[in-house]
């Protein structure tokens, strides 16, 4: 494993036990990368289906589509206040950052704040009117044309 074409210069110093034992590291950053992102990805699509499911007219009818998407927002903030204040007893939330309130901030954010909460607003409104394979389409382009 020691040879000249070793692109990381630290790990071909490195015994041949420790070069193993960051490959292995390497494969559970990885793998934890992969998870995470299917995990986005099962839990996007099944928020957009429980939605579809209150909006669609033929179960429950659900026409304030702005008054549903400020109440996702309320228990979303919600959600994260209490991750939050769960902090300094599980470590495994260590990865948020502590909940402070600059004015500065909030000013400063304000004008990204406002436009991706209408994006999620009118993609609620859109995903009232439409069915969930194009809604996810004109999602995914919506984020590329915004990038």
């Amino acid at each position: 494993i020691r040879d000249s074409s070793c692109l990381c210069p630290k790990l071909s110093r490195l015994p041949v036990k420790s070069q193993i034992g960051m490959a292995l590291f390497a494969t559970k950053d990885s793998c934890i990368v992969v998870f995470a992102v299917v995990f986005f990805v099962a839990v996007s699509q099944a928020a957009v289906i429980v939605n579809k499911y209150i909006m669609a007219d033929m179960f429950w009818s659900f026409k304030f589509n702005f008054t549903f998407t400020l109440f996702q927002f309320v228990v979303t903030e919600a959600c994260l206040l209490l991750i939050c204040a769960m902090r300094p007893w599980m470590s495994c939330l260590s990865f948020m950052p502590r909940f402070t309130l600059d004015y500065e901030t909030s000013k400063a954010v304000l004008p990204v704040t406002i436009f991706f909460c209408s994006s999620i607003a009118f993609t609620n409104i859109c995903l009232s009117i439409v069915d969930v394979p194009l809604y996810t389409l004109l999602r995914s382009l919506v984020m590329l044309f915004t990038a």
